[in-house]
């Protein structure tokens, strides 16, 4: 099983996420990150990569280039293969929620702890899709 995710799909996410709480709380231009603001969340991404790197590596590989997060998943055949646009969604939340975590530890301290559980929250439901099999058939 083979999965893509284009980083420019989890920085899109990342800024409307910033976008929505800045805001919410009336502090746009100190919440939300700009397209200048790239470079920072480079070293997030990286970061937040890695972590998921973590979570994947008993399943497959995982590669990362400045396009483009890539998962070769090594699964068993009973896999359940209708789990993967789901899967898909969960790591691709991962690392949005990851990066905006590390983001609003310096912008929007508030939101950290609520970002923090949501990462928890989608590695644990990444390993529980890689663990699901499909009913036997009789």
């Amino acid at each position: 099983v083979n999965i893509t995710i284009e980083s420019s799909k989890i920085y899109d996410d990342v800024y409307v996420i910033t976008s929505h709480t800045g805001k919410a709380i009336g502090d746009i231009d100190r919440i939300s990150l700009s397209k200048d603001e790239i470079k920072i969340i480079e070293s997030f991404m990286k970061e937040s990569v890695s972590e998921l790197n973590d979570i994947v590596s008993s399943y497959g590989s995982l590669s990362f280039d400045a396009d483009n997060i890539t998962i070769e998943l090594k699964l068993p055949s009973n896999w359940k293969e209708s789990l993967l646009p789901s899967l898909e969604q969960c790591i691709k939340n991962y690392v949005s929620n990851s990066i905006c975590q590390r983001w609003y530890s310096i912008t929007n301290k508030e939101d950290v702890k609520y970002y923090a559980d949501k990462v928890i929250v989608n590695a644990n439901n990444i390993t529980k899709f890689l663990h699901e099999h499909k009913k036997p058939e009789r």
